[in-house]
């Protein structure tokens, strides 16, 4: 896997990332993964299958997208090995995505509550559209190898023309939650929490309180917002911050728990097979 670029807040967090990743030929493999992030991937050759639920038909020029915590693998590449682009772009992105006038306060938000048709996005879009997508991608590749003059604003334009782009083949649907943008404020502010103290012990009464909300109410909105629950979001935070300290470092299977926030190597063990579909052990093999 190559990074080409990622833009990161004011907090130090990765909030976009693009990177080029190539896969060899393989049959009938399903590491499946899982992340916060809300993931473009563009396939620019090979073919195979894609398993997101559904099994996809994978060929050249195909563009998949997956919602945050949407279990996904390629699990089969045939006859040739496969280049692919992935953009990923985190929820905390979207926070700020509106326009500077009109009503709708809350496009990035409500983007990230709609759903697609399915996953294989090639499939039903316009010829036009994924061209559009295509080149916004090359674009995107270009301004963070080269580094111009407001590289990062023309990143940023980018990106919101990709993201319109996909609103327009979005399943749409109606939330009161979105009424209030103060109510998608406290939750960002909760989530900023979880981002400082997830490898503590985080308690569900404590962060409904941070929001201002009851607990039922509150992880009703955090999962309309953050298109995960909030255990999945403090889950997958974990076993990222674990499979970081598997690959990089030599600490054994328990201190790699406990420093994550897990309180016994069991919990972890069921909690890392559940987002990878393998033991840390094996992981780490």
């Amino acid at each position: 896997m190559e990074t080409v670029g990622e833009l990161k807040n004011n907090k130090n967090e990765t909030i976009v990332q693009i990177y080029k990743s190539f896969a060899l030929t393989r049959q009938c493999s399903f590491r499946i993964h899982h992340h916060i992030d809300f993931e473009l991937c563009y396939v620019s050759s090979g073919k195979g299958i894609y398993n997101s639920g559904n099994n996809y038909e994978i060929n050249d020029g195909d563009i998949f997208v997956f919602k945050p915590n949407k279990a996904h693998c390629i699990t089969d590449i045939s006859n040739e090995n496969m280049h692919l682009i992935n953009l990923h772009i985190n929820p905390q992105y979207f926070r700020f995505m509106h326009p500077i006038s009109g009503t709708d306060d809350n496009f990035g938000i409500r983007f990230l509550s709609n759903n697609f048709k399915s996953a294989k996005l090639s499939d039903y879009i316009s010829k036009k559209s994924k061209e559009k997508i295509i080149t916004n991608i090359d674009n995107l590749i270009f301004e963070f190898n080269e580094k111009k003059t407001n590289y990062i604003f023309k990143i940023e334009t980018l990106l919101n023309d990709i993201i319109i782009e996909l609103s327009r083949y979005q399943i749409k649907h109606i939330d009161r939650t979105f009424a209030s943008t103060k109510c998608s404020d406290d939750i960002f502010r909760t989530v900023d929490y979880i981002n400082a103290h997830f490898n503590e012990n985080l308690n569900l009464n404590h962060l409904a309180t941070m929001a201002n909300l009851t607990r039922t109410y509150y992880s009703h909105v955090f999962k309309s917002i953050m298109g995960l629950s909030v255990w999945e979001y403090i889950s997958i935070k974990r076993i990222d911050a674990a499979i970081y300290r598997i690959r990089n470092s030599d600490d054994n299977i328990l201190n790699i728990a406990l420093t994550c926030g897990f309180n016994n190597t069991a919990n972890f063990n069921r909690i890392f097979k559940k987002y990878t579909n393998v033991l840390p052990k094996t992981f780490k093999q």
